[in-house]
C-alpha cells in the first residue's frame, strides 16, 4: 500500500480512546481516583491527535542522497533564497555574514560558525554526516573577503584562501533566530501533555503498529508527550511485545535478563514477583542509565479482587507540589536518595549476583528548572546522607509527595492482550494486592532505551513529513 493511501486510510479512522467510566471501586472512589473501564470512544474522533498535521499529499519514501546538504533534515524546498550577503559586524569583535533573504527577512551568521560548519567535501563527510574538520584546522578569525550569491547558494572565499558553498536551505534551517532554535529543541524532544484525574489514555491495536509505519510513528509521539499509551490484542506469549521493540530499537537488558515473567512465585528476589501490594514507583532506580520505557504485557488476569495498575504522571505531581508546596519541593529536588537493589540470580537468564546503588534525587530538573526525570520506589537504602536535624523534614515531604501521587493517580485493570507502556523516567505506577493462592494473574514485561524510541520518531517524522508541535 502506497504511503498516500496510508496517510489517507488514517484520516479517516483513528485508533480508539480510553473513556472514563464510573468509578467501580468504593476504595478508589474514597481517594477521589477514577477507575478506567477500557472503553473505545465513538466514531468520528479525529485520525490525528491536533498536535500532529501532515502534509496534503505526503511524498515517497526516500534517503537524502549523499552530499545533499547536510543529511540532517529533509529541508523545505519552498523556504526563501538568499537575495545579497555581506560581511559585518554583529556585535563589537565579533564577525558574522548576514544574509537577506527573498521574504525580506535577514540574518546573521557568526563567521567562525560558518567556519566551522564548512560544507565542502574537504571539511565535511556528506556519508556520515561528520566534520573531518578539527578546531586546530583553522583559524578563530578567519573571516570572508570575497562573498558572492549566486542563487540558491551563498559563496565565500576566506581570508585563508579556503572556499565554502553554502545552501540558502541550509542557512535558513540553522538561522539564530527564536523560531529556527525552537524548531531544533522540539525535533530533539517534543513538548509533554501533562495530565491528572481523568485522563484517557490514547489506545492502539498491535497489527496496525506492525504493520503501519504511520500508526507507528502516531504512537511514538503520543508515548513521547503523554508518557503512556495501551496496545490492544497484543499475542497472548511471552515476549510478544519483542516484536514492537525491535521495530524501533533493542531490547534493553538488566540484571534480571531481558524479559520478565511477572507472577506470584515462592522465594521471589524482587515484589514485584509476589502477590503483594507495590506503591507507587519506577522500575529500577538504582540504574545511573535507568530504562526508559516499560512493556506492561497482561497474558492471564487476576479474576478477583486486586491486580489493579495505579499510575500517575510524575511531572504533574511533581509541578503541582513546586506551585502548592514550593519549600517540600525543593527539599525533594535538591536531597539525593540512596536508591539499591541487591541480589543473586533465581533463573538462569540473571545475573548470578548483583548490587546496584545510585544516589540522586527524587526530582529531577535540568538546567532551566524543568522536571526531567522523577524517581520513588521501596527500594530506598537505609542510609540518608542528611544530618539527623533535616531528617524530619525531608520524611514529611516525601510523605507529602506519596499522598499528592495518590491523589492524582488513575487506575485501571488490564484484559488479556493488553500491554500498558509507559516512560519509566515519568510514569509512577503501583499494583494493588491480590490472593495469589486463588487465581493467577500473569504480567510480561521488557524494556525499551528512549535513545532508540526518540531516533525512530525523528527519522519517521522527517520521512512522512509530519509537523509536531
Amino acid at each position: 500500500m502506497s504511503l498516500a493511501r496510508l496517510a489517507l486510510r488514517h484520516r479517516l479512522s483513528g485508533p480508539p480512546r480510553l473513556l472514563a467510566a464510573e468509578t467501580k471501586s468504593s476504595a478508589a472512589a474514597a481517594r477521589g481516583r477514577p477507575q478506567l473501564g477500557l472503553q473505545c470512544a465513538p466514531s468520528g474522533a479525529p485520525a490525528f491527535p491536533s498536535f500532529l498535521s501532515f502534509p496534503a499529499a505526503p511524498r515517497a519514501l526516500s534517503t537524502p542522497a549523499a552530499g545533499s546538504l547536510d543529511g540532517q533534515r529533509d529541508l523545505n524546498p519552498a523556504a526563501p533564497w538568499p537575495e545579497a550577503a555581506e560581511v559585518v559586524d554583529s556585535t563589537p569583535g565579533t564577525r558574522a555574514l548576514r544574509v537577506r533573504f527573498s521574504d525580506g527577512n535577514s540574518h546573521d551568521f557568526p563567521c567562525c560558525w560558518l567556519r566551522d560548519n564548512c560544507q565542502c567535501d574537504v571539511c565535511y563527510d556528506h556519508k556520515s554526516f561528520t566534520r573531518r574538520l578539527v578546531l586546530d584546522d583553522w583559524d578563530q578569525d578567519d573571516y570572508p573577503v570575497h562573498v558572492e550569491v549566486v542563487a540558491p547558494e551563498v559563496r565565500l572565499k576566506w581570508k585563508s584562501g579556503h572556499q565554502s558553498h553554502f545552501h540558502g536551505r541550509w542557512l535558513q534551517d540553522h538561522a539564530f533566530t527564536s523560531s529556527s532554535r525552537e524548531k531544533q529543541r522540539t525535533f530533539v524532544a517534543l513538548g509533554k501533555d501533562l495530565w491528572g484525574p481523568g485522563f484517557n489514555l490514547d489506545v492502539f491495536e498491535f497489527e496496525e503498529l506492525m504493520e503501519d509505519e504511520v500508526t507507528l510513528f502516531k504512537w511514538l509521539v503520543s508515548l513521547e508527550k503523554k508518557g503512556i499509551t495501551l496496545i490492544k490484542n497484543t499475542p497472548k506469549e511471552p515476549k510478544a511485545c519483542f516484536n514492537i521493540v525491535k521495530k524501533v530499537g533493542f531490547v534493553k537488558p538488566t540484571h534480571y535478563g531481558i524479559h520478565y515473567p511477572i507472577r506470584n512465585k515462592a522465594g521471589a528476589n524482587s515484589l514485584a514477583y509476589t502477590d503483594s501490594k507495590l506503591g507507587m514507583h519506577n522500575d529500577l532506580p538504582y540504574y545511573h542509565y535507568v530504562p526508559g520505557i516499560i512493556f506492561l504485557h497482561c497474558l492471564t488476569q487476576f479474576e478477583g479482587a486486586g491486580g489493579e495498575n495505579d499510575l500517575a504522571d510524575g511531572f504533574y505531581v511533581a509541578n503541582h507540589l513546586r506551585q502548592h508546596h514550593p519549600q517540600q519541593y525543593r527539599l525533594l529536588a535538591e536531597t539525593p536518595v540512596y536508591f539499591w537493589n541487591k541480589g543473586s540470580a533465581l533463573v538462569a537468564q540473571e545475573t548470578t549476583q548483583f548490587h546496584k546503588l545510585l544516589n540522586i534525587p527524587l526530582i529531577v530538573e535540568d538546567r532551566d528548572g524543568r522536571v526531567v526525570r522523577v524517581n520513588n520506589s521501596q527500594l530506598r537504602d537505609s542510609h540518608l546522607d542528611l544530618p539527623p536535624e533535616k531528617v524530619t523534614p525531608w520524611y514529611r515531604a516525601l510523605r507529602l509527595y506519596n499522598e499528592t501521587m495518590e491523589r492524582l493517580s488513575i487506575r485501571l485493570k488490564l484484559n488479556d492482550g493488553e500491554t500498558l507502556v509507559m516512560d519509566n523516567t515519568r510514569l509512577l505506577h503501583g499494583r494493588t494486592a491480590y490472593e495469589g493462592g486463588k487465581g493467577e494473574r500473569y504480567m510480561d514485561q521488557t524494556y525499551l532505551d528512549w535513545d532508540e524510541a526518540l531516533s525512530k520518531r525523528r527519522v519517521l517524522q522527517e520521512r512522512l513529513q509530519v509537523h509536531v508541535e
